[in-house]
């Protein structure tokens, strides 16, 4: 399965969580994200035995950010949407930054490992 998708928000900052006292919660950017993920998952089947994931991460910009920090946000939508029956399911992960695309995207490729 490849899936072409926004770029992820971050789990830093407050991108992805926020939080009022003890509860915390998913931001409208992180629902959002949820969303768009589950659109282009649609209609295909998801896994659910061990798998191998390939992300191409294309940034909005030139800043300086950690190559992990978009993983978790993109796991846990990915699970959300059905692509993946749960993220532990991933035995293999190759994370690959590309070059700078108008208003960014992620490509990830989902495979079923023999």
């Amino acid at each position: 399965m490849i899936l072409e998708l926004p770029y992820p928000p971050s789990t830093n900052h407050n991108a992805y969580w926020g939080q009022v006292g003890h509860r915390r919660y998913l931001t409208t950017k992180a629902k959002a994200f949820r969303a768009d993920v589950a659109k282009a998952v649609r209609l295909r089947e998801g896994f659910q035995i061990p798998i191998a994931m390939t992300v191409e991460l294309y940034p909005a910009d030139r800043r300086r950010r950690d190559i992990d920090n978009p993983i978790k946000a993109l796991l846990d939508a990915l699970q959300h949407a059905g692509a993946i029956a749960d993220d532990s399911l991933v035995a293999k992960l190759t994370v690959t930054r590309r070059e700078v695309v108008k208003g960014g995207k992620c490509v990830v490729s989902l495979e079923a490992l023999p």
